[in-house]
């Protein structure tokens, strides 16, 4: 069912619950019987805090994109992006120059 990889990545993750604070991301993981145990060990009450709701949790969950200078990144991004609407230069010229001037930057640290 499983290749060694696949399998020692399921277990990697029914460990997170039970050696840290965290839920594991894999749903297969999360609405598992084992999962449920070891739940009804940790909470008392798990009509507050149930296989369901840890689900939703997971499945609703987003990441802020982000990295050092993000903002000032995302500022040069909308500024190229205003230059090539507003201007009259070629749109296809402007996309090319402002995709090296930024990829340049993020590749060499410039933010």
């Amino acid at each position: 069912m499983y290749t060694t990889k696949s399998w020692r990545i399921v277990q990697f993750q029914s460990e997170i619950f039970e050696y840290s604070e965290g839920v594991s991301v894999l749903k297969e993981v999360t609405n598992s019987k084992q999962m449920l145990e070891k739940l009804r060990e940790h909470v008392d009450d798990t009509d507050i805090l149930n296989q369901e709701t840890l689900s939703s949790a997971v499945e609703h969950a987003a990441v802020a994109p982000g990295f050092r200078n993000y903002d000032d990144a995302a500022a040069e991004v909308d500024r190229a992006v205003r230059e090539i609407i507003d201007g009259n230069s070629n749109i296809g010229t402007e996309l090319t120059i402002w995709n090296r001037v930024i990829n340049g930057k993020l590749k060499n640290n410039g933010w």
